[in-house]
C-alpha cells in the first residue's frame, strides 16, 4: 500500500468494498485521512484476565477455560443459537453466540479457550454474549491488550474499524503536516499530532494517553479560535471611520414613542462610542427575546444617516424585515424617501438597486437579497445583522466587504452562554440586553399532559373569544414512519380546523411551504386575518404579532430549553396577559428537567446555561446552521480552562504575524490554514 495516500479512495484498501464505503461515509469517512479522525468512544481493556466469580453483570470480562461440550439450538423465534460449556477449573461458565453454527466445526471440547466478552448474569450462572475467542497459539499477549471501541454503524464492525485504523496510522499518518506551532507544542510540553493521534487509538500507557488526548483537545479548541479569528480579521485590521455623535441620540430620543431602558441607553451608548472612533466597530448586542434590540440598531442607523453614510440591516426572514421597515419609517417619517427594502419578493429590484450604489438611498433593510452580486453600495458606513447565526461569518462577512472598512453591530435574541460566546465571537466587544421594556408583562408558562389537550383548546378558545390570537407548534411537519405519538403540524391543523376551532380562522405555516406562501400566511396571521397559526418552528423567529397572548407547543419534550424559550418569545409582546403551554405525554427525565426550568424563570441567560449542560454544545445551535465545527473530544462544559489557553495562544499569533516576529513554521502554518478556512471551511 505504498501509493496510498490522505485522500485515496477507500475501496483500494483490502476489504473495503462499495457496501462497506457507503457505510463508513454515513459515519462521515470518505478517506484514510478521515479514518484517523474517527476517534474511540471508549476502550476495552482485555489485558486484564478476570476469574468468573470476579465478574458483575454488564462488564466486559476477558475469563479464560477448557471447552466441556459445545452446543447448537434454535430458539422457538428462530434464533440460532450456539453455547459453548467451559469450564475455569471447576467452575463452569458459558460463551453464547448468535447465527454463529459454524464455530462448531472450528472449535472441539478439550481445547482451552480465552474469551472477551459482556458479562450476562442470571444467578450464578456468567454468560459471555458473542465475545471473541482465543486459543492459546494466537499470541494472545499481542491480543490480549487495550483495544478502542468506535462508533459504527451497520455494515461495519469493530474489527473493520480497527483494521482500517491500523491501516490509515501505517500508511497515511506520516504524510500528516504538524498543525501546531513548534513554539506552541514546546510551551505546553504536548507531543506532536502524529504520535497523539497514534496514542489516542491505540493507548500503550496511562500517562502518554492523557497527553495525547489533552493535545488534541487543545487542537480542536485552537483550530475552532483560529479558524473564526482568520474570518474576522480583515475587518479588525482596516481603519473605520470617525461618526460625529453631536445631539443625534437627544434627537432619537425624542422622537421615539416610549422611554429606553437603562439597558438599551448604555448598549447605544457602547455603539455610539465605539462608532466615534476611526477604528472598526466590532461588537455583539445579545438581548433576551423582547428585549428591544430594534431599537437600539435603528439609533445606530440614525447615527450613520446623520453623518452622511448608508447603513443596512439584514434580516433572516423576509416578514421580519418588512416589520423593521414599516417600523424605521414610522420612527423616521422625514426619511421614508431615502429608505429601502431589498429582499427577493421585492418589485422593482433594479430601481432599488440603483438607490443604493448611487447614494439615493441611506437606510437600508433587506434579507439574503443583500448579498447579491448586484447590490452594490456607494458609502455603506455601518452593517448589521439580525439573529447572525442564522446567515453564518462567511455570509456576514460578503455584506461587510462591500462597503469599506464599516462598523459592524451584530444581533441576536438567542441568549449565549459565556462559553459558547468566547467560541463564536472570540474578542468581539458585548453589549448585553438583560432588562424588558416597560409595560412588557411576565408570561406565564404551565405544563400540560397530552391527554389534557381537549380541555386546553377550551381555555384556548376562551381567550381567541376576548380578541387574542394564538399559536400551537408542532415538531414535525407530517406524519412520518418512526413518528409514532408525535403530533404533526398537517394533522392537528386539519383536526382543529374542522373539529375545536371549527368555527374560528386557522392557518397553516412549515418550512416545507413555498416562500411566498409562508409570508402570505404569516401575514394574514399579523394583520389579525387568523385567529391560530398551527406550524413547525419556522415561527421561532421572524414574526412580531403584540396581538399573539397564547403560545402551545406539542411535544415540548422534542425541543431544547433555549428554543422553547424563543418559542414563547413569540408572545408577551402586546399589553395582554400571555400564556405558554408546554404539552407532552411521559416527558423523559432531561425533558422533566427543562420544562421545570422553563416554568420556573424566564431569564434566557440562565435557560441558555441550563441548556448547555443539558444538551451540550453540538446541540446548543446546531453545528451545520451556524458553521460550528464539530468538537470530538473537546467538551467546552469541562475544558474552558483550555479555551482560555487556546485564545491567548492565537491572540499572540496573530498580534506576532502583524509585527512580523512569526517563526518559518508559523508562517507556513497560517498560509495553509487561510487557504483552508476561506476555501473548505463551512461556516
Amino acid at each position: 500500500m505504498a501509493d496510498m495516500h490522505t485522500h485515496s479512495d477507500l475501496t483500494r484498501v483490502k476489504g473495503i468494498g462499495i457496501k462497506k464505503k457507503t457505510a463508513l461515509a454515513r459515519l462521515g469517512i470518505n478517506s484514510l485521512k478521515d479514518m484517523l479522525f474517527h476517534y474511540p468512544r471508549g476502550y476495552a481493556d482485555k489485558s486484564n484476565r478476570r476469574r468468573v466469580h470476579e465478574v458483575a453483570e454488564g462488564d466486559a470480562a476477558t475469563l479464560s477455560g477448557i471447552v466441556k461440550s459445545i452446543q447448537t439450538t434454535r430458539s422457538n423465534g428462530g434464533r440460532v443459537m450456539t453455547r459453548f460449556q467451559m469450564l475455569e477449573d471447576m467452575t463452569p461458565f458459558e460463551l453464547l453466540f448468535f447465527n454463529a453454527a459454524y464455530l462448531e466445526k472450528q472449535y472441539s471440547a478439550g481445547e482451552t479457550l480465552t474469551a472477551f466478552g459482556q458479562v450476562h448474569k442470571s444467578g450464578r450462572q456468567v454468560t459471555l454474549i458473542h465475545p471473541e475467542i482465543f486459543r492459546e497459539s494466537d499470541q494472545l499477549e499481542q491480543q490480549l491488550v487495550i483495544m478502542p471501541l468506535y462508533p459504527l454503524t451497520e455494515g461495519i464492525t469493530q474489527r473493520d474499524m480497527a483494521a482500517l485504523i491500523r491501516e490509515a496510522l501505517d500508511t497515511v499518518l506520516p504524510e500528516l503536516e504538524e498543525t501546531l506551532p513548534e513554539s506552541v507544542l514546546r510551551r505546553h510540553r504536548m507531543p506532536g499530532l502524529k504520535a497523539s493521534l497514534r496514542e489516542l487509538h491505540f493507548p500503550t500507557d496511562r500517562a502518554r494517553y492523557k497527553a495525547a488526548k489533552y493535545r488534541l483537545v487543545f487542537e480542536e479548541l485552537w483550530s475552532l479560535q483560529l479558524n473564526l479569528a482568520l474570518l474576522r480579521v480583515d475587518a479588525k485590521r482596516g481603519k473605520g471611520i470617525a461618526f460625529r455623535t453631536e445631539h443625534v441620540l437627544d434627537h432619537y430620543m425624542r422622537v421615539l414613542p416610549f422611554r429606553l431602558t437603562e439597558a438599551q441607553h448604555s448598549a447605544i451608548m457602547d455603539i455610539y462610542t465605539d462608532m466615534s472612533k476611526d477604528k472598526v466597530m466590532y461588537r455583539l448586542l445579545q438581548g433576551d427575546v423582547g428585549s428591544g434590540k430594534t431599537a437600539v440598531a435603528f439609533a445606530a442607523m440614525a447615527l450613520a444617516a446623520r453623518n452622511g453614510y448608508q447603513s443596512v440591516l439584514m434580516a433572516p426572514t423576509e416578514l421580519l424585515a418588512a416589520q423593521h421597515f414599516e417600523a424605521m419609517k414610522r420612527l423616521f417619517p422625514e426619511s421614508v424617501d431615502r429608505m429601502a427594502l431589498l429582499t427577493s419578493a421585492s418589485k422593482h429590484k433594479k430601481k432599488l438597486r440603483e438607490g443604493m450604489s448611487g447614494g439615493a438611498t441611506d437606510w437600508i433593510i433587506g434579507t439574503h437579497a443583500l448579498l447579491e452580486e448586484e447590490v452594490v453600495f456607494d458609502r455603506l458606513g455601518l452593517v448589521i445583522t439580525d439573529e447572525q447565526h442564522r446567515f453564518g461569518v462567511r455570509q456576514r462577512n460578503r455584506l461587510e466587504e462591500k462597503g469599506l472598512s464599516p462598523d459592524v453591530l451584530i444581533m441576536t435574541a438567542t441568549p449565549i452562554p459565556r462559553t459558547l460566546s468566547l467560541v463564536l465571537y472570540g474578542d468581539v466587544d458585548v453589549s448585553l440586553l438583560r432588562e424588558l421594556p416597560a409595560g412588557r408583562k411576565p408570561i406565564e408558562t404551565i405544563y400540560v399532559q397530552k391527554k389534557q389537550f381537549q380541555r386546553l383548546c377550551l381555555k384556548v378558545d376562551q381567550l381567541i373569544e376576548t380578541g387574542r390570537q394564538a399559536y400551537m407548534v408542532c415538531p414535525l411537519v407530517e406524519d412520518s414512519e418512526g413518528s409514532a405519538g408525535l403530533q404533526s403540524a398537517q394533522s392537528l391543523f386539519e383536526d382543529l380546523r374542522s373539529g375545536a376551532f371549527r368555527h374560528r380562522r386557522v392557518g397553516l405555516v412549515h418550512g416545507k411551504m413555498k416562500s411566498s406562501e409562508k409570508n402570505q400566511v404569516m401575514t394574514a396571521f399579523a394583520d389579525g386575518h387568523l385567529d391560530l397559526l398551527v406550524s413547525t418552528t419556522v415561527i421561532e423567529v421572524g414574526i412580531n404579532v403584540p396581538n399573539a397572548s397564547v403560545m402551545v407547543v406539542m411535544d415540548c419534550d422534542r425541543f431544547g430549553l433555549s428554543q422553547l424559550h424563543q418559542l414563547r418569545g413569540r408572545v408577551g409582546r402586546g399589553e395582554h396577559a400571555s400564556y405558554c403551554y408546554l404539552v407532552a405525554d411521559r416527558p423523559g427525565e432531561v425533558a422533566k428537567q427543562r420544562i421545570k426550568k422553563m416554568v420556573e424563570t424566564q431569564d434566557g441567560f440562565e435557560i441558555a446555561d441550563w441548556d448547555l449542560k443539558l444538551r451540550g454544545p453540538g446541540e446548543f445551535f446546531g453545528t451545520r446552521q451556524h458553521g460550528l465545527p464539530p468538537l470530538k473530544l473537546a467538551d467546552l462544559s469541562r475544558h474552558l480552562d483550555i479555551l482560555a489557553l487556546c485564545q491567548k495562544e492565537v491572540v499572540d499569533l496573530l498580534q506576532r504575524e502583524n509585527t512580523k516576529q512569526l517563526e518559518q513554521d508559523e508562517i507556513e502554518l497560517l498560509r495553509r490554514r487561510r487557504h483552508e478556512v476561506f476555501e473548505s471551511f463551512s461556516i
